[in-house]
């Protein structure tokens, strides 16, 4: 009975030991380094964009004849290491959308810390292409879109999606354990869900009865190192071959994050946000 009793308070301290261990993480990730790794970005001009496709769609009014507007397809800008990002003209607006910490590197462990940087990023292919770069807003204000309804624009660029990230280490082997702890845990209105490989934990909206992701926003955290095997190695090791320094380099990397436990987390800002409008201001 005795021995029992020791096991149970063995067990009873261990998982207050655990516990506390995952508030340090918690509490050491809200002073984390944030870095931002997908943008979703527009801007409307004035005047005619030239053509960066080799098609367009010319939209016109059958009963007058006028000309309403001319779209271009989706262009993948792609760049080196397996990267890309998407372009669009349509009519007078640009949209670019991708990971501007990801585009011509390697890897994207650590990315760029502040829009401006994101946004010089994008700014460089658009140049490239003879597209006008985004510009900060200096105002803001109403106007009647194509459907009659009301809308927020600017003068400047109005950014439509942001996933901000930032890496935490759980220790040697302890990544794993700490998502589960994490899963735990309900995030604002949302409920956890573990994944069932233990990789990878997300929060939903309770609101949603079915369980699918807020349109607000959209939080996980998971395993790094794993991620990269899956996702990474196989495509630098089909490019470049399993050989390669490139292939090398990125097993390293995943051996730095097997030996420091990284876990990801990321928040994507999803397009609700929109009402809220996020602005590159001054």
């Amino acid at each position: 009975m005795c021995i029992i009793v020791c096991m149970c308070i063995a067990h009873l301290i261990a998982c207050v030991y655990i516990l506390l261990k995952l508030l340090v993480y918690m509490f050491a990730h809200l002073g984390g380094l944030m870095f931002f790794d997908w943008l979703t970005i527009y801007q409307d001009h004035e005047g005619d964009l030239p053509m960066i496709g080799d098609r367009a769609t010319i939209t016109i009014d059958t009963a007058t004849g006028t000309h309403l507007g001319t779209s271009q397809p989706i262009v993948q800008h792609e760049g080196s290491y397996c990267t890309s990002i998407q372009i669009r003209v349509s009519g007078n607006r640009v949209t670019v959308k991708g990971n501007p910490s990801r585009i011509n590197r390697l890897d994207n462990l650590f990315g760029l810390t502040s829009l401006d940087e994101c946004v010089a990023v994008y700014n460089r292919v658009l140049i490239s292409l003879g597209l006008p770069p985004f510009t900060k807003c200096t105002r803001v204000f109403h106007r009647a879109n194509e459907a009659d309804r009301v809308e927020v624009t600017s003068d400047g660029a109005m950014i439509q999606e942001l996933h901000i990230t930032s890496n935490r280490s759980a220790g040697q082997g302890c990544a794993d354990d700490y998502i589960r702890g994490l899963s735990t845990l309900r995030y604002r209105y949302m409920e956890p869900r573990l994944h069932t490989n233990g990789k990878t934990v997300d929060w939903l909206s309770v609101r949603n009865h079915e369980g699918r992701a807020s349109s607000l926003m959209y939080p996980s955290v998971y395993n790094k190192a794993f991620e990269m095997a899956l996702h990474l190695l196989p495509k630098i090791s089909k490019k470049y071959g399993p050989a390669s320094v490139e292939a090398d380099y990125v097993r390293d990397l995943i051996k730095y994050c097997e030996l420091n436990g990284v876990v990801r987390f990321e928040q994507k800002l999803k397009s609700k946000f929109r009402s809220c409008r996020y602005l590159v201001t001054n």
